[in-house]
C-alpha cells in the first residue's frame, strides 16, 4: 500500500486527537524502527526509492518517513515510503514532527538543512546521517559533531571534512545514488535459437528508433556494410506498429528484410532484421554486442526515449546522439567513464559501428558500462549497512 495518498500533510504541528480516539501519533507511525529522509526536492526522489528498497530487502521491519517531497511525486509511485509536510524550519514545526513521528534515524541533505532539524533532532540523540550533495563554504564544528556519518560523493568534500576535524570513520565515501531500472529478461530458448542462427554473424542493434531516425540508421548501415561482410542490423522501431511499413519500405528499396511480427527468422540472406514485437528488449540487447539507442539522434518525445541503463546492465557497447533528454544525467556518467561514444550524423555511427564491431573493442566499452551500471548499487547497499549498524546501536544503548 502507498500511504502517501492519503496521509495529512502536517503543518505546525501534530492534528489533535478526537476525545476518544487514539493519540494521532499512534494512528501514523507505523512500529518498527523508522528512518526520517529529510529530502532536496522532487529531484532526490529516484535515489530514495532504491534505498528504500535496499532497507525493505534488508529488513523489511524497517519503515520510511519522506519529507522535502510531495506526495504526488511521480518518482515515488508504487514505493512504501510514507511522505509528511514538515510544514517549515522553526523549531515549534520541528518538534511537532519528531513529536507525532518519533523516528529512530535521520538522513538529511546538506542543501535542504537547516540548523534547526539539526539541533532538534540531536537534542533528542537521535542518530543522524548527512548527505553532502553539496557542501558550503563553512560549517561550525559544532555541527559537524552532531552527524553519527557524512556522506560524501567526492573526495574534495572528504578532504574538506577531514581538514574540518571529522575522524575518518565518520565519514563515508559514495559515488551518488541512483535507480537502476529492472534490467530485461528474455525467452531463453529463443535466444539460444537466435543465437545460433547469428553465430559468426556480426550483429549492430538500433533499439527505439524514431520515424525521424530510420534513414540516418540505414543509410549507417549502408556504409559500415560496404567494410563489414555479412553485418546484420536489428532495428527495433520505437512503436512496433510501424514494424510492417518499415519493413515493406525497406525492401522496396533493395535490402533483404525480415520481420519480427511475421514469424519471420533473420536467415543468412538477410542484411535488416525489423524488431517489432513488445517486450523484447532484454533479447535483442543479449545477442547484439553494439547497441545504438534512438531518439538521441532526432528531438524526440522525452517518455519515448530509451533508458541507457538496462544495455549498460547488459553488456552492450553503447552508440548515441546528443539528443539525451531525461536521461542526461546517466548519459554522462557513462561518457565521463569512456562507457559510449556520441554520435552526430550517419556517417559518425556508421564509423562507430565499423570500429566497435571488433570483438575486443566491443568488450572494453561494455566493461565500462557495467561497472557504471553496477556502481549505485554498491553505493546503495554501503548506506544500508550504515544505517542498519546505527539502528541496532540504538536498540542496544
Amino acid at each position: 500500500m502507498r500511504w502517501s495518498s492519503f496521509l495529512p500533510r502536517l503543518r505546525g504541528a501534530a492534528a489533535p486527537a478526537p476525545a476518544d480516539g487514539p493519540d494521532p501519533s499512534e494512528r501514523l507511525r507505523p512500529s518498527g524502527d523508522l528512518v526520517w529522509i529529510h529530502a532536496a526536492g522532487a529531484g532526490s526522489a529516484r535515489a530514495i526509492s532504491v534505498l528504500v528498497q535496499a532497507l525493505s530487502e534488508e529488513d523489511d521491519t524497517i519503515s520510511v518517513v519522506v519529507t522535502g517531497i510531495a506526495p504526488d511525486c511521480p518518482d515515488l509511485a508504487g514505493a512504501d515510503i510514507l511522505v509528511a509536510d514538515l510544514g517549515g524550519d522553526r523549531a515549534t514545526q520541528v518538534r511537532a514532527f519528531l513529536d507525532t513521528w518519533r523516528p529512530d534515524l535521520g538522513l538529511l541533505a546538506a542543501s535542504a538543512m537547516a540548523g534547526t532539524l539539526v539541533a532538534e533532532a540531536a537534542e533528542r540523540q537521535l542518530p543522524l546521517f548527512v548527505l553532502c550533495d553539496t557542501l558550503p563554504r563553512r560549517i561550525p564544528r559544532r555541527t559537524l559533531r552532531r552527524f553519527r556519518t557524512i556522506l560524501v560523493t567526492d573526495r574534495e568534500h572528504e578532504a574538506r571534512l577531514r581538514k574540518a576535524g571529522v575522524p575518518a570513520d565518520r565519514i563515508l565515501l559514495t559515488g551518488p545514488l541512483h535507480q537502476e531500472p529492472p534490467v530485461p529478461g528474455c525467452n531463453e530458448t529463443e535466444r539460444e535459437n537466435l543465437a545460433r542462427l547469428l553465430t559468426g554473424r556480426p550483429t549492430w542493434l538500433a533499439a527505439g528508433i524514431t520515424a525521424a531516425e530510420d534513414a540516418i540508421i540505414v543509410a549507417a548501415h549502408a556504409t559500415a556494410a560496404r567494410s563489414t561482410h555479412r553485418l546484420l542490423l536489428i532495428l527495433v522501431p520505437d512503436d512496433p506498429a510501424r514494424g510492417p511499413f518499415l519493413a515493406a519500405r525497406l525492401r522496396e528499396t533493395g535490402w533483404c528484410v525480415a520481420l519480427r511480427s511475421a514469424d519471420e527468422e533473420p536467415e543468412e540472406e538477410t542484411q535488416i532484421y525489423v524488431a517489432d514485437t513488445e517486450g523484447e528488449a532484454g533479447l535483442w540487447y543479449r545477442l547484439s554486442p553494439v547497441a545504438f539507442l534512438g531518439g538521441t539522434l532526432a528531438r524526440a518525445d522525452p517518455a519515448a526515449l530509451v533508458d541507457p541503463a538496462a544495455a549498460a546492465a547488459l553488456g552492450s557497447a553503447i552508440l548515441h546522439g546528443p539528443q539525451t533528454g531525461p536521461f542526461s544525467e546517466y548519459y554522462e556518467r557513462l561518457d565521463t567513464s569512456g562507457a559510449t561514444r556520441t554520435v552526430n550524423d550517419d556517417v559518425a555511427l556508421a564509423g562507430a559501428v565499423e570500429r566497435l564491431i571488433a570483438p575486443e573493442a566491443a568488450a572494453a566499452l561494455a566493461i565500462k558500462a557495467w561497472e557504471v551500471s553496477t556502481a549505485g548499487a554498491d553505493t546503495t547497499r554501503r548506506i544500508v549497512e550504515r544505517i542498519i549498524a546505527a539502528l541496532d546501536d540504538r536498540v542496544a544503548g
